[in-house]
């Protein structure tokens, strides 16, 4: 009687443990069904704003991290040892697209930018209303972010960040503010043969703050060495608008710096 109390015993605990098993199993594959809809989707505000991104996708935890952008750039200590960018942009074709985030200009073979001796490769740029970074806890109108590659390893990215503000009306915004795809993906496209080249939105001063952050969209990779223009360039307010009413407020709020250091480069 002993013997079989034991061996009921044992099999209640085996069958237990099972149907735990079965259990935590089905819910690990409920996870994995849900995980593409959620590695796709984010927001700027809500339940799937910037405050969650790290919890929607398991392949954004880099979002909760210690070196995340944008950030205020303050304190920022001069650095001899760095130099002028060198800008080897070329004339490109014009290729707009609405990704649902932003407005991206694909840049084929844009050219290359030279920072500290490596060399990166444009890949894209493309914008956000209001600015990400702020310079001196000043926010301005619109930030422009220039995507580069590192030729020599593409998990390395270098991005510049140039600022807009409120004046003249800006001759390089004036080539595309009528063609900006008010609908998102590559069927509502806009494609034309003519050409610009991209440095001609950059300023004649190109004094620059420079420090390690990430992606300011999911996921969120800290791969990044940020280049923000010190000096911003004037745009309409009509020409601003024109890409705020597509993209509404598509900026991050600012990352704490947790110690990292932001050098300043002056000509």
């Amino acid at each position: 009687m002993t013997y079989i109390s034991h061996s009921l015993s044992g099999v209640t605990l085996k069958v237990c443990f099972l149907l735990s098993l079965i259990v935590l199993i089905s819910a690990c594959k409920r996870d994995d069904d849900e995980q593409p809809e959620n590695c796709e989707h984010f927001e700027y505000e809500g339940e799937n704003g910037p405050t969650h991104w790290e919890d929607l996708c398991m392949n954004w935890l880099s979002c909760g991290g210690a070196s995340q952008s944008p950030i205020n750039i303050a304190n920022a200590i001069i650095d001899t040892s760095l130099g002028a960018i060198t800008t080897n942009y070329n004339a490109i074709s014009t290729h707009i697209h609405n990704n649902g985030h932003t407005i991206e200009f694909k840049a084929g073979t844009g050219g290359t930018i030279v920072l500290r001796g490596e060399t990166y490769k444009l890949k894209q740029f493309h914008i956000h209303t209001d600015s990400e970074h702020r310079i001196g806890g000043e926010s301005f109108l619109m930030e422009m972010h220039f995507v580069h590659e590192k030729i020599t390893d593409p998990n390395s990215l270098a991005v510049i960040g140039l600022m807009f503000k409120e004046g003249a009306e800006n001759a390089f915004l004036s080539q595309f503010v009528d063609h900006l795809p008010n609908e998102e993906g590559e069927a509502h496209d806009y494609t034309s043969a003519l050409t610009y080249n991209p440095k001609d939105v950059f300023p004649a001063d190109l004094d620059y703050f420079k420090y390690s952050g990430s992606l300011t969209t999911p996921p969120c990779s800290e791969i990044v060495t940020w280049v923000v223009l010190e000096h911003a360039v004037e745009a309409t307010d009509e020409q601003i608008l024109k890409f705020r009413e597509i993209v509404e407020s598509n900026a991050r709020p600012v990352a704490l710096l947790n110690g990292r250091q932001i050098s300043h480069y002056l000509d």
